[in-house]
């Protein structure tokens, strides 16, 4: 399972709580720990709301 984080990285947890929330909703269990990529490195004089973190997990049954 993959999560979009858009800006600020400070609001990461509110993304690992949607995905928290789907996961309950639907039934999947959580097979791996949650673990971050940055897709966009900010770059000098860039704001942290222009920052992109992918977030992953593991879950079981997996949907891939």
């Amino acid at each position: 399972m993959i999560e979009a984080n858009i800006g600020n990285p400070a609001l990461l947890q509110n993304t690992y709580n949607e995905i928290m929330n789907y996961l309950k909703q639907n039934n999947l269990q959580q097979i791996t720990a949650g673990y971050n990529v940055n897709v966009k490195e900010l770059q000098l004089g860039q704001s942290l709301d222009e920052m992109i973190v992918d977030v992953y997990f593991g879950v079981n049954p997996s949907i891939l």
